[in-house]
């Protein structure tokens, strides 16, 4: 009688104890991936068109007479002017045009007289990579200046290459702004000979426009 007591306390009370203990918390980890989201390049394409204003900080200008190198001359001055562009874009790679007009005083300092560049037109092919709101570019172009000298001594217009880097900055609004440096090398003749005139020059351009 004792053993069969014995075996129902034990079947009473020990589901008893087992449900005094609580539920076993079972921890799963979740392994969850982030996908990081992928930059959309911003979209410069399209026309611009602004103003610039910049300071010769290196050249010179050498005179040939009769084809043999003669004089050369240390060359300062700055220029203000217009600019305007096209961009085309495709994805990153931005790529287009650039025209520009500016009224200069690129001078060459020479203790006699101080031939100098009046004005001057570029005509650009660029091409950059759009980086989140920056756009870093190279270019290479065309360019034509009016030389004139003080000692009246006729010439024609200054032409040549130019080449350079620059990086805009888009801001709000469709505005933006930036910087370039444009080398240009440049030659002309003078006095109706041989003699010939060759300025090669950099300016530091700062640049404010606005994208249509």
């Amino acid at each position: 009688m004792k053993s069969v007591y014995l075996a129902v306390m034990i079947a009473v009370f020990s589901p008893a104890h087992a449900f005094a203990e609580g539920p076993t918390q079972l921890q799963v980890e979740q392994n969850v991936s982030t996908i990081d989201p992928v930059p959309i390049a911003l979209d410069w394409s399209g026309f611009y068109a602004g103003v610039t204003a910049g300071r010769l900080v290196n050249g010179f200008t050498t005179y040939f007479y009769r084809g043999v190198s003669g004089d050369y001359y240390d060359m300062s001055g700055n220029g203000a002017g217009l600019f305007a562009g096209y961009n085309v874009q495709r994805d990153s790679l931005v790529y287009g045009f650039e025209l520009a007009a500016q009224s200069a005083n690129y001078v060459a300092n020479s203790n006699f007289f101080a031939p100098e560049f009046t004005s001057m037109l570029d005509l650009q092919l660029r091409g950059g990579w759009s980086v989140e709101h920056a756009l870093p570019y190279a270019f290479v172009g065309y360019s034509r200046g009016n030389w004139e000298n003080d000692n009246e001594l006729t010439n024609p217009s200054g032409t040549g290459m130019n080449y350079g880097v620059g990086i805009d900055f888009a801001l709000a609004n469709h505005w933006l702004a930036g910087v370039k440096y444009i080398q240009r090398d440049m030659s002309t003749a003078f006095n109706e000979n041989d003699n010939g005139v060759e300025p090669e020059f950099g300016t530091l351009q700062l640049r404010l426009g606005y994208s249509f």
